[in-house]
């Protein structure tokens, strides 16, 4: 009897005939008891969906047929999903093999915390080899307004990785239950934001997904056009760049952290929130306070 939660995977895709099995490959040979594989191809006229048939037996539900975009693909795929826990994986992109067990252990560990990422995201060649792990301290909803976790901020902490990020159904039901379908790259974006106002994101201290950098890469192509997606959301739900004062007050706060930490809080310098960790002696997942 399969005891552990459903997770969802929806993979969007369209002409990735070069990338599309080793991502499909990387969730459907998880070993995980309870994943349901979703993949939504977008009409490719090249030998994506062909491959993804190769694969049919395994999916809960693929489809080939035009949309309008990526995140009209991925609500398509959503809208089929039945998951207690979700997240979704480009067709360039990798889960690493141990990630959707971690995902779940975690979330059956913490039954308070809603949605995860991971605090080292990886970078990974077009021939899947991990070159670059960053490291985050956290994430935070303050920086998060304040452009921290995008392209247009003052002072910058880097990135929520989409492929890292996991969600339980309730706070994706809380948060509307859709994607913006007008988006043609901050897509991501936009839902970090609403989810933000629901739930605080909690930090993993693990790797769970690589991001693929190509020279092809469409948020490197049209850098641009995310930034002002990215603006445009933040304008929208009140988000505020930082002014060159409180920008300098986190970078005050990244160099003065030891022994000031809680008058750094004080005054906007630093933000308090959770990392999950993993215990060994109580062979659990756990929250702890970190500071961003």
């Amino acid at each position: 009897m399969i005891t552990v939660p459903k997770i969802s995977i929806v993979t969007p895709a369209y002409n990735s005939e070069k990338t599309i099995e080793a991502t499909m490959l990387s969730v459907l040979q998880q070993g995980y008891a309870n994943t349901e594989y979703i993949v939504v191809d977008g009409g490719s006229d090249d030998r994506t969906p062909k491959i993804i048939e190769q694969y049919a037996d395994e999916l809960h539900y693929w489809v080939s047929e035009p949309d309008n975009g990526m995140y009209d693909g991925l609500q398509k795929g959503f809208n089929k999903s039945t998951g207690e826990i979700m997240g979704w994986l480009n067709s360039d992109d990798v889960h690493n093999p141990h990630t959707l067990a971690v995902v779940s252990q975690i979330f059956q560990d913490l039954p308070d915390v809603e949605w995860i990422t991971s605090l080292y995201p990886v970078i990974k060649t077009p021939a899947g080899h991990p070159v670059d792990v960053i490291h985050l301290p956290g994430y935070h909803k303050t920086g998060f307004m304040r452009g921290e976790y995008s392209g247009v901020g003052k002072f910058i902490v880097g990135h929520i990785q989409q492929e890292s990020t996991f969600w339980r159904r309730s706070l994706w039901e809380k948060a509307g239950g859709t994607l913006d379908t007008s988006l043609k790259l901050a897509g991501d974006f936009e839902l970090w934001m609403r989810f933000f106002q629901h739930a605080e994101l909690v930090g993993v201290r693990t790797v769970l997904g690589g991001i693929t950098r190509h020279p092809q890469q469409r948020s490197h192509l049209l850098s641009d056009v995310y930034v002002a997606e990215e603006y445009a959301i933040m304008h929208r739900y009140g988000g505020k760049r930082h002014t060159a004062f409180s920008a300098g007050l986190r970078y005050l706060g990244r160099y003065l952290d030891r022994p000031f930490t809680r008058l750094l809080v004080a005054i906007g310098a630093r933000y308090e929130t959770r990392i999950a960790v993993y215990s060994f002696r109580a062979n659990t997942w756990y929250t702890k306070p970190a500071f961003v």
